[in-house]
């Protein structure tokens, strides 16, 4: 049985999570994050002074797969399901702050998502879904009374005025 901490998680998987948190803490309180946030301020005022860039689409089912450089990197050593997602989310802003900063932001804290859930009522999704690929959790829907490819030749097309 594993040692658990006050909040019943294993002790060992907060050791982890508090390690990871002060190096994010660490960088956070850069000298960098205050410029590249007063940057991204100018700019979303339309007052740019520079071109800036993000990466914040990443595929990490992609990069966690046996034989990739980053899989030890991002590997997850928690056992609660609580804190395996903090562990990712930290590991995976880590990396992204080692290798594709361009002009990244780290703040001290992570942010939370509302808890939604449904209760059957109003729309749903009608139709498939298809899955992007293992670990992926990106999903698109095959709407049921979509039109199909093929029935969009026989469609009537609108004018367009100057051709």
């Amino acid at each position: 049985m594993t040692p658990e901490t006050s909040t019943g998680l294993p002790a060992a998987d907060v050791a982890v999570v508090r390690e990871l948190a002060a190096q994010l803490a660490e960088i956070a309180a850069l000298p960098v994050q205050a410029e590249r946030d007063r940057e991204w301020q100018a700019l979303n005022d339309l007052r740019p002074e520079r071109p800036m860039a993000m990466i914040d689409e990443v595929p990490w089912h992609e990069f966690s797969r046996p034989g990739v450089l980053a899989a030890e990197e991002l590997a997850v050593t928690s056992t609660d399901p609580f804190t395996r997602e903090l562990e990712a989310r930290l590991r995976r802003e880590l990396y992204r702050w080692r290798h594709m900063r361009v002009d990244m932001v780290v703040r001290p804290y992570l942010d939370f998502g509302k808890a939604i859930r449904t209760t059957g009522w109003g729309l749903g999704i009608q139709g498939a879904t298809l899955d992007q690929g293992e670990g992926n959790i990106v999903q698109s829907h095959r709407r049921a009374g979509a039109v199909a490819e093929a029935d969009l030749g026989s469609r009537p097309r609108a004018a367009v005025p100057g051709r």
